[in-house]
């Protein structure tokens, strides 16, 4: 191959030199001569077209051929496709990765103990904001453990769920996530809808609904029948006044059921 190469460019040189001579007229032998290969090209070509061997060889080829085709497509530089896709902000990324992280690995951060999904009876919901004096808040979060009621916020400290966390922390007295204090912990439920499904415009709130929360849909969020206590109290306080107040009742009698469930725990 080569001496083939390499013979090349004298072959052009040559071409390029040589004088151009007129063609001869073919004569009667040359007809019959090119007449005959095209019927013989033609027949060959018959033969090969119900050769099945052949088709089948045809096929295998095309086929490797367009692997072949697609696996240069998927290994091809990128560069040219993504020079049109926006930048990633590697800041924010690291941030949601550990908010994440954060939100994963700490379990007092849970699915709302009562939620449709565990088929339990509905829990009370206390509804709260890191606004409220930590007395407040650690009275609260320590009787929601006590009988897994769910604790509501509307959104995040900072709209950061690692500040969030760090702020339970102080509060459940942990100084991160991968400690605890051998005390039951709370679910934390981070909802907004909760406090528009239930008209909270003050915390702390007691809701305790007569039903499972369904959640939200194109037509609307449902709001289940249920009582509500607002007042800087406590969870068992609320729940009296729940029993009390609708007496006789369904959901009175489930009120005074989770008071005395939650008075016998320690």
């Amino acid at each position: 191959m080569l001496r083939i190469l390499r013979l090349l460019p004298l072959a052009g040189l040559y071409l390029a030199t040589t004088p151009i001579l007129p063609a001869a007229e073919p004569g009667a032998d040359d007809l019959d001569s090119a007449s005959t290969r095209s019927q013989d090209a033609v027949e060959q070509a018959r033969r090969l077209s119900r050769d099945t061997r052949f088709n089948r060889r045809i096929r295998r080829e095309g086929e490797r051929a367009l692997s072949a085709a697609g696996q240069a497509g998927r290994s091809a530089p990128t560069g040219l496709a993504d020079a049109n896709l926006p930048a990633i902000d590697e800041q924010a990324l690291a941030k949601a990765r550990e908010d994440i992280k954060a939100l994963l690995s700490d379990p007092r951060v849970a699915t709302p103990a009562g939620s449709p999904s565990d088929g339990n009876e509905p829990r009370p919901l206390v509804f709260v904001s890191f606004s409220m004096s930590d007395a407040s808040l650690r009275s609260l979060l320590a009787e929601a453990a006590r009988v897994d009621s769910p604790v509501v916020l509307r959104g995040l400290v900072d709209n950061s769920m690692k500040r969030t966390v760090a702020r339970l922390g102080e509060l459940l007295g942990t100084r991160d996530s991968s400690e605890t204090t051998g005390e039951p912990t709370p679910s934390l439920a981070i909802d907004p809808t909760l406090f528009e499904r239930f008209g909270v415009d003050k915390v702390p709130t007691f809701v305790l609904p007569l039903d499972t929360i369904a959640p939200c849909t194109p037509e609307g969020c449902p709001v289940p029948t249920h009582l509500k206590v607002a007042g800087d109290v406590s969870l068992v306080y609320a729940l009296s006044v729940m029993a009390r107040e609708a007496d006789g009742t369904t959901l009175g009698t489930r009120a005074e059921q989770w008071r005395r469930r939650l008075e016998v725990r320690p």
